[in-house]
């Protein structure tokens, strides 16, 4: 959703990348030139009222993970961070168009997770990790819900059971093209079962992403967790940790995009 107009890995005074980073890194999934020399946590004040800020319509397209198509029924609100069972929405709720899309007037600075339900999916919330900001680009790549009847089966294909009453997290992360992610491990602070989409199915036979940036967790102790992204072999952070809800019987989703350097 962040993308600087003029990033740069370049020390200043230097024309030279980051050790580890020169130019045959920069192949689509694998370019992390734009990547600052630290990354900064997002502040802790997030702006969680619209009160006097600049008014952002956020457009977001939600299709079946197993077949990029449209589902019908589904809802959509959105909730500050701090408000973790959604008591207090920030916007009414808002049904999603037969082509997927939904549009919602949320404002500059919001950087809190959308509920996501329907009867046929696994209610899903989709968290924020950096606020949104106008004039940047934004992340238009669609989000994967999950219907019911395809859990037992995407579950199964890593061998095991999604257990009732424990969440399920899934993550997606962009390199500084914009393109789904090579070569990179997800991290949690909680009890839960590795994976990564290897040909289009998820596979515990992997340690990082490989065709696709998709990986996550199974059966995840419920609560708050803290979730990173991180380059191998060299251990380089993508982005800062993230702290996201992880609620039974839920699917947690997080989209990435590596943490541009400040203009």
């Amino acid at each position: 959703m962040l993308a600087a107009s003029a990033c740069t890995a370049f020390e200043s005074g230097t024309d030279e990348l980051e050790q580890g980073f020169t130019s045959q890194s920069l192949e689509p999934g694998r370019d992390w030139s734009c990547l600052p020399a630290s990354l900064q946590s997002t502040p802790s004040t997030l702006l969680e009222s619209a009160a006097g800020a600049l008014r952002v319509v956020e457009s977001v397209q939600m299709l079946n993970v197993v077949d990029n198509r449209p589902l019908q029924g589904l809802f959509v609100r959105a909730c500050a961070q701090r408000d973790v069972n959604c008591l207090e929405p920030l916007t009414e709720l808002a049904p999603v168009g037969a082509d997927g899309w939904v549009d919602l007037p949320l404002y500059e600075g919001y950087a809190g997770y959308l509920e996501i339900t329907g009867e046929a999916i696994v209610p899903t919330v989709l968290f924020y990790p950096d606020p949104i900001v106008e004039g940047r680009d934004r992340y238009t790549t669609p989000i994967g819900l999950i219907e019911r009847r395809a859990l037992p089966v995407l579950t199964g294909a890593v061998g095991m059971q999604q257990a009732p009453g424990r969440g399920l997290i899934v993550m997606r992360t962009l390199d500084c093209q914009n393109t789904d992610a090579l070569g990179v491990s997800y991290t949690i602070d909680r009890i839960g079962s590795p994976f990564y989409f290897v040909g289009g199915l998820p596979s515990t036979s992997v340690t990082e992403t490989r065709d696709s940036s998709l990986g996550g967790f199974t059966n995840v102790d419920t609560g708050v967790a803290l979730i990173g992204a991180t380059l191998t072999p060299e251990m380089r952070p993508v982005v800062p940790t993230t702290s996201v809800l992880i609620r039974p019987d839920w699917l947690t989703a997080v989209r990435f995009v590596a943490r541009r350097s400040v203009d």
